[in-house]
């Protein structure tokens, strides 16, 4: 990824957790929504800062709800993800609401977190 290929497998799973919690929230609120042909998608981007050594991955979707960290247990069948990016972003994550709607959730990644 752009010279940093020790970056690509934190990079992929930061995105897989961000568009996984998406699709949850698409399915949950957007459903009804017609846009996108009538199938509310999650949108992904990735852009890459080599002058600060870092990633960061961003998703929409068309949920207004802020994501939320949980507390999980042992016995929890869900809410790992969050907590797993906010780990491999060093807590540098966060989310905004466009004024186009829905919200954004994003996760820096680099070397030095």
């Amino acid at each position: 990824m752009y010279g940093r290929p020790d970056l690509l497998d934190t990079a992929q799973l930061v995105a897989s957790e961000l568009v996984s919690n998406a699709v949850k929230a698409t399915a949950a609120r957007c459903a009804s929504l017609e846009m996108w042909g009538g199938s509310p998608v999650p949108v992904v981007g990735l852009s890459v800062y080599p002058m600060f050594d870092r990633v960061v991955t961003e998703v929409w979707d068309c949920s207004p709800e802020p994501p939320r960290l949980v507390e999980v247990d042992d016995n929890s069948e869900s809410g790992r993800g969050l907590f797993l990016v906010h780990m491999l972003s060093g807590g540098l994550w966060g989310y905004r609401r466009p004024r186009t709607g829905g919200k954004v959730v994003y996760a820096t990644i680099g070397a030095e977190l």
